[in-house]
């Protein structure tokens, strides 16, 4: 049942957002079992009885944190969730032998997301251009 909540709530999240893909529970669900074998958090939050934020996430390699997902409701977001799954996930992690955690996100997005990760103390790292060209014109 959670793997399920999880799901709903990172694909109501990001819907909308930078060519995010919903995908059926089934394929997510296989992609998350691949990895559910490092004991890395996965969490969720709830206010007032409400799931509104899911946590997804990985040890890439030997004290190496990664989050996959973080997704918090529109109607929960400015409220604190965001941070405290992370939080949540750094004392997880800590407590897994991790001496950093690292995370990919879209520096354009709409929802606060890059101000959160400054806010919890994560610098950058390294930045990604990403190019396309449209060959449908």
């Amino acid at each position: 049942g959670d793997l399920a909540t999880v799901h709903r709530v990172i694909t109501e999240a990001f819907r909308g957002h930078f060519r995010s893909v919903a995908l059926p529970f089934e394929e997510w669900e296989q992609r998350h079992l691949a990895r559910a074998d490092d004991g890395a958090p996965m969490l969720l939050a709830e206010l007032d009885g409400e799931v509104v934020g899911a946590l997804v996430s990985s040890m890439t390699t030997p004290g190496v944190g990664w989050v996959r997902s973080l997704g918090v409701l529109p109607v929960a977001r400015g409220r604190g969730v965001g941070r405290a799954l992370l939080t949540h996930a750094f004392a997880d992690f800590r407590r897994l032998g991790a001496e950093r955690v690292s995370l990919g996100v879209d520096t354009e997005n709409a929802t606060g997301a890059v101000a959160l990760y400054e806010r919890v103390g994560m610098t950058v790292e390294r930045r990604i251009d990403v190019y396309a060209k449209d060959l449908t014109e």
